[in-house]
């Protein structure tokens, strides 16, 4: 941001990093203003660092101070409907650009809230801090989503994504924000087709895409959506309302977050270890995973789409990797060539209330397959690294094993390679002592309880599909494996066990196969290296 050199940043500079959906000269005030801790007129270095340290990673009182401090625009110490009306105004203003509806209402809501009227006094921040934390849900979402569901109760009160927090001066921010501006135009025309029965997925779907342009100072973007009806049928077979996904996804949580006090929009995670050179993101509530691909990986998961899609109905137990949205940006830029990002929104499948603490990338082979150094929670051992042996029953064993060799299959039938198992592992003793003796207690009944009588696991004319009634057609729902906090509880309820495939995008080309064959004569083995 400090292009002059000069130690400190002024309005002008801070505003020009702000990016295309904050470009407000009013909304950059308020931000300046709350970072300009001595008031002078410049941000240096150590305000700024001090600044962003608490909207990224300070606690919650601080947090909603830094907040009160971002909208009490006179700095007189108190929260007046003025001061709300001049912040809410440049939000509403930057908000034009995605058609959100809900402003007005959340405007009029938010003040009835807080106890804000022409008629009475400003209030303090304690008070605003009590009012604020009542209504979390309702100003995160900016009215998009009311408080009438648990799960949705559970996105406003949700750890934030592990990870680096993208915040404006970041290399991401501009691509963070139009990524953000663009699932939300798509998904507001989802949401107005739902409302109207209009997304029954037809032939034509599967190669049905929607444009959406932002022009911003000389450079355009446009943002793509692909195959729209049909991903909305994938989320909504595992339970994925359009609304918290919109709040998860969209520019809504932004704003929202802005107004409690936390710069949380997208959090970088990390960057492939793969020689793509694809990055992930996280959403903030860290329910989903956005990756992006190389042109020829996203132009194979549009061509096998009907067929995912029709696997996924019939398998609500795959370990295939869940993808709900499919898009890509271009920037267009004078004198300059355009860039164009393919990505894909997919569920995280380490999204839980218990985490795991280690994870294993696991390809069944050994020739460069080892993790050198202590492994984290958040970095991946492979084969060599794996020393665990997964306790779930002879049952679940055969269930797992099953469905392990049908989802192969089927990416064999594609030409699939290089694809992995993923595991991640969770100890319960790492819980509070009451949930993990909850789970224990779960895992015996389990093993002495049996099934309900005349209630058999149904096969599907492709694979497992779900415990059903007899006279009663399978229909989606959760996989077996994910049945305990998204994850497979051993028998002895020691363990948390977190199972799925991953990247499984890559075809056996010829690329690939004479890689293959060069590693083959390098190693002198075909056994020991990995399904390249």
């Amino acid at each position: 941001m400090d292009k002059q050199h000069r130690g400190v940043i002024g309005l002008d500079e801070f505003a020009a990093s702000m990016g295309a959906l904050f470009d407000d000269d009013e909304l950059a005030g308020h931000l300046f203003r709350a970072l300009d801790s001595n008031g002078d007129g410049a941000i240096s270095l150590e305000e700024y660092l001090e600044g962003m340290r608490v909207p990224m990673c300070g606690q919650e009182d601080e947090k909603l101070a830094f907040a009160f401090s971002v909208l009490d625009c006179d700095r007189d110490g108190a929260l007046s409907l003025h001061d709300l009306e001049l912040f809410l105004s440049a939000v509403f203003r930057c908000l034009r650009i995605i058609d959100a509806p809900q402003s007005a209402d959340f405007a009029k809501g938010l003040a009835e809230r807080l106890g804000l009227s022409n008629h009475t006094p400003p209030i303090s921040l304690e008070e605003w801090s009590q009012k604020a934390r009542a209504s979390a849900v309702f100003i995160q979402t900016l009215g998009l989503v009311p408080v009438r569901q648990g799960d949705v109760e559970m996105l406003a009160t949700s750890i934030y994504a592990s990870g680096l927090c993208i915040v404006f001066g970041d290399d991401l921010w501009e691509l963070v924000q139009i990524i953000c501006w663009g699932l939300r135009k798509s998904l507001g025309e989802v949401k107005r087709l739902e409302e109207q029965h209009l997304l029954a997925v037809r032939t034509k779907d599967f190669t049905k895409h929607l444009n959406f342009r932002l022009n911003h100072k000389d450079t355009t973007w446009v943002f793509k959506d692909y195959a729209p009806a049909v991903f909305h049928h994938l989320r909504r077979l595992h339970d994925i309302a359009t609304d918290p996904y919109m709040f998860s996804m969209g520019v809504e949580r932004m704003f929202g977050n802005l107004l409690m006090g936390n710069f949380a929009s997208l959090g970088s995670v990390a960057a492939s270890t793969g020689r793509s050179g694809s990055f992930f993101l996280k959403s903030s509530d860290s329910r989903f995973l956005l990756k992006t691909l190389p042109q020829g990986e996203h132009h194979f998961l549009c061509t096998m789409l009907a067929d995912y899609y029709q696997y996924m109905i019939e398998n609500p137990n795959t370990l295939l990797p869940r993808y709900y949205g499919c898009h890509a940006v271009t920037k267009s830029a004078p004198l300059k060539a355009p860039e164009k990002i393919y990505f894909v929104v997919m569920h995280n499948m380490f999204d839980s209330p218990t985490p795991p603490t280690e994870q294993y990338d696991l390809k069944g082979s050994t020739i460069d397959r080892t993790v050198a150094g202590t492994l984290s929670p958040d970095v991946a051992g492979k084969d060599n690294n794996f020393h665990h042996t997964l306790n779930i029953g002879p049952a679940r064993r055969a269930l797992l094993l099953q469905q392990l060799e049908k989802d192969c299959m089927w990416l064999e039938s594609f030409g699939v390679c290089d694809y992995s198992l993923l595991v991640g592992l969770r100890p319960t003793s790492t819980l509070p002592e009451e949930q993990a003796a909850r789970l224990r207690a779960h895992a015996r009944g389990q093993q002495q309880m049996p099934p309900p009588k005349g209630v058999t696991l149904h096969a599907g004319s492709r694979g497992i599909c779900q415990a059903t009634a007899p006279g009663q057609p399978p229909g989606p729902s959760e996989s077996l494996f994910r049945a305990t906090n998204n994850a497979l509880l051993s028998a002895d309820g020691k363990w948390l066990y977190f199972v799925g495939i991953i990247d499984n995008l890559t075809r056996y080309d010829l690329s690939k196969q004479t890689e293959h064959a060069l590693k083959s004569i390098l190693h002198r083995t075909t056994d020991k290296i990995s399904a390249i």
